[in-house]
C-alpha cells in the first residue's frame, strides 16, 4: 500500500481531494483505460461521416477551409480536433445527416441519467437536430475529460453528474443532461450504434442485425 504523504506528493492534494477517496482515484484511471477506445473509434468514425455528407457538395471543402495547406485530404482530415469537427456540423447544418430518423426518435436522454428530460421546461419538443447537438456536446465533454484525465465520478453540489451538456433554444430556455458515470458505456455504445446505422443506410445496408453485428465485432476488437 503507498503511503498518503507518497499519493499526495505524486498527484496532489487539490486533486485528490476531488475523489471520495484513493481507490475512486485509480478506479477513475481503469475506467478511462477502459472506454479510451470505444471513444477513439467513435471520433474516428465520426469525422468520417462529416466529412462525406459535406464532400457530398464539395469533395474539396476541408481543404479550402485550411487556407494554405500543403496537405493530402486524408491528412487534414486526421488533424483537426473534434471541436473542429462539432464547428463543421453547425456550420453546414447537417445534424439530422448522421443518424438515422428512427435512432433520433427514439433517443431517450434517461438512458444516461434518469433525471435528464427529453424537452424543454415548458414541453416543448427537442427537435432532432437539437437532440444532435447535445449528443456531440455531452460526447466531446466527455472525451475531452477523459483525455485529460480529469475525475468522472465527479458530481456537482445538487449531486447531479459533472458529466453535462447544454444547448439554449430561440426562446433563451436552457436544456441541460447529465451522464451518469454508470452510464458512460450506454451512451458511448449508443452514439457508435447510431453513427454504423446511418453508415450502412448510405450503403444500402439497412438491416439492423447487419448493424448489431458490426458493432459486436468492433466492440471484441478493441477489448
Amino acid at each position: 500500500m503507498i503511503d498518503k504523504e507518497i499519493y499526495q506528493r505524486l498527484f496532489s492534494q487539490k486533486r485528490l481531494d476531488s475523489y471520495a477517496d484513493l481507490k475512486e482515484h485509480l478506479d477513475n484511471f481503469k475506467l478511462i483505460n477502459s472506454i479510451a477506445a470505444k471513444m477513439g473509434l467513435i471520433e474516428i468514425v465520426l469525422r468520417n461521416s462529416i466529412d462525406y455528407m459535406v464532400s457530398i457538395n464539395d469533395n474539396e471543402w476541408i481543404l479550402k477551409s485550411l487556407l494554405h495547406t500543403k496537405l493530402a485530404h486524408h491528412q487534414a482530415l486526421s488533424q483537426q480536433s473534434l471541436g473542429f469537427w462539432l464547428r463543421v456540423v453547425d456550420f453546414y447544418k447537417i445534424h439530422n445527416q448522421l443518424f438515422t430518423n428512427k435512432f433520433l426518435k427514439s433517443l431517450d436522454f434517461k438512458r444516461y441519467f434518469m433525471g435528464n428530460r427529453n424537452r424543454f421546461s415548458n414541453k416543448i419538443e427537442l427537435q432532432d437536430y437539437q437532440k444532435v447537438s447535445l449528443l456531440l456536446l455531452l460526447f466531446k465533454n466527455l472525451r475531452n475529460r477523459a483525455f485529460h484525465f480529469e475525475n468522472l465520478y465527479k458530481l456537482n453540489n445538487d449531486n447531479k453528474p459533472r458529466l453535462s451538456a447544454s444547448i439554449q433554444n430561440k426562446n433563451n430556455q436552457k436544456m441541460i443532461i447529465n451522464l451518469a458515470t454508470e452510464n458512460i458505456e450506454i451512451f458511448l455504445d449508443d452514439i457508435l450504434m447510431g453513427l454504423v446505422e446511418k453508415s450502412l443506410e448510405g450503403l444500402g445496408e439497412k438491416h439492423p442485425l447487419e448493424t448489431k453485428r458490426i458493432i459486436a465485432e468492433l466492440n471484441q476488437g478493441i477489448k
